[in-house]
Parts: structure tokens; C-alpha cells; sequence
């Protein structure tokens, strides 16, 4: 999977938001989070085959987002990243192995209650999806990836534990159509997170 071809204009990406907002902190405000969860692959028919499994449809993910939103909009521009990966081993030193890796950048809109310390969220928008599927029999090693474009949406719930620390919860959707072994599959799914953040 090319990850190390969106990681680093991703990693770029948040720390200019982290910098601007700093740098201006009166008139923006912003998150920063972390997150811990599952994601459930779409289920696709012709995924069937010797490089697909069950197995698969249900992996471990990690995440990091920030959004940032000036004082005069009236939504959150946010980016995101997500990378989830399963291991399927058989007798010997056989194995398959999966994973995923996803770019999410888009709105959210954060509503605010007054007086309460929960923040329920919604968010749009493109996300591009890479993923890749290692097959090892008898030492011998064949791989293929693929990278497409789609999209995402989700929403999730936050709480103040602090001024500014919040713990909370996320769900997002993400759809992409990618190509593995010349079988077409979705790539993307169901991201169900816990979430740690830091908001300015």
C-alpha cells in the first residue's frame, strides 16, 4: 500500500492547522484528536476468492483528525487519517495479510449546547483510500495495492473533561471501489472509534 505517498502531505496538512490556529488563537478555534476503534469492511460479492476472507472484514484502526473553523464560518474545515490491517494465518509460515489506509478531508459542523459539556458532530466529504493485500505461501511473497477516490460521512459525540480535553465517540462511513489481484472490492466501511482530544 503507498501510505508513505499520503502520510506525509497529511502530516504536513495538520501541522499547518495546528500552526495558523495558534498563531491566531482569538479568532479560531479547533481539534485535534486521536482515536482508537474497529472498521468493518463493506461486503462485496465478487470479493470472494483465494486472496479475500471473512477474516478480513473486520479489522483494528487508528486515526488521527483535526479541523479548524475562523470565527466567521459557519462549518469546521477537517482532516483525517485511518489505518486499520488484519493478519490471516494458516499452517506453516502461510499468511494473508490486509490493510487499509484512508485520507478524509471535508466539513463538520459542531453543535454546540449552551451550558451542557456534550458536543454532537456531523462531517462530509472526499476521501481517498488506499489498500493493499500481502499473500506468503511457501516463502514466496506476492502483493498488489490500489488507490482510489470516494467519499465520507460520519458524526460522533464529544465531552468536556477539561477545559480543553474532551473524550468521545465516532462513527464514520467511507465508500471506495478499488482494484486487488484483478478483483474489484470496496475498501471501505463502517470506522466505529474512540476518541481522545485536545480543542483550542
Amino acid at each position: 500500500m503507498k501510505i508513505s505517498n499520503l502520510t506525509k502531505p497529511a502530516a504536513l496538512a495538520l501541522l499547518s492547522l495546528s500552526i495558523s490556529s495558534m498563531a491566531t488563537a482569538e479568532a479560531w478555534t479547533g481539534h485535534i484528536g486521536g482515536y482508537l476503534g474497529g472498521k468493518s469492511l463493506s461486503s462485496n460479492d465478487s470479493s470472494e476468492g483465494e486472496y479475500y476472507s471473512s477474516e478480513f472484514d473486520d479489522q483494528g484502526s487508528l486515526g488521527l483528525s483535526a479541523d479548524i473553523k475562523h470565527e466567521s464560518w459557519p462549518v469546521s474545515l477537517t482532516l483525517a487519517t485511518f489505518i486499520s490491517g488484519d493478519i490471516e494465518e494458516f499452517e506453516g509460515d502461510d499468511k494473508v495479510e490486509m490493510g487499509t489506509f484512508e485520507l478524509q478531508l471535508g466539513v463538520q459542523k459542531n453543535f454546540d449546547i449552551e451550558g451542557s459539556a456534550f458536543t454532537p458532530y456531523l462531517g462530509l466529504g472526499v476521501a481517498f483510500v488506499s489498500a493493499e493485500i500481502r499473500n506468503t505461501v511457501d516463502d514466496v511473497r506476492t502483493k498488489d495495492d490500489d488507490t482510489k477516490a470516494g467519499g465520507w460521512i460520519g458524526g460522533g459525540l464529544t465531552f468536556d473533561v477539561t477545559q480543553h480535553f474532551d473524550i468521545g465517540i465516532d462513527v464514520r462511513y467511507s465508500d471506495a471501489d478499488l482494484t486487488l489481484f484483478d478483483v474489484e472490492r470496496s475498501a471501505g466501511g463502517v470506522n466505529t472509534s474512540l476518541r481522545v482530544g485536545y480543542h483550542f
